[in-house]
């Protein structure tokens, strides 16, 4: 594990200087169901860097919306409106 510079910026903050935190050898690919039990099953490596100023968490390989910095962050949605009425 050790410092390095990401290609792509962190959305959040625009730094690019990444330090892996984990990584994972040979994980299954997840969400593809095999037609026999026995069929190959493809392995990939997992890595989760954090943003050296931020400290935002990211899949390395992982695609993600170009920029964070103006999505809302309201959590009203995430309460049930029964919920909401009696607070």
């Amino acid at each position: 594990m050790g410092l390095e510079t990401i290609i792509k910026p962190c959305q959040c903050c625009g730094n690019s200087k990444f330090c892996e935190v984990i990584s994972f050898k040979n994980i299954p690919t997840s969400g593809i169901y095999r037609s026999k039990i026995d069929a190959v099953q493809s392995l990939n490596d997992l890595f989760f860097d954090a943003c050296m100023d931020c400290g935002l968490l990211r899949r390395r390989d992982f695609s993600t919306p170009l920029d964070y910095k103006n999505r809302p962050r309201s959590t009203e949605k995430q309460l049930p409106t029964t919920v909401i009425r009696c607070l």
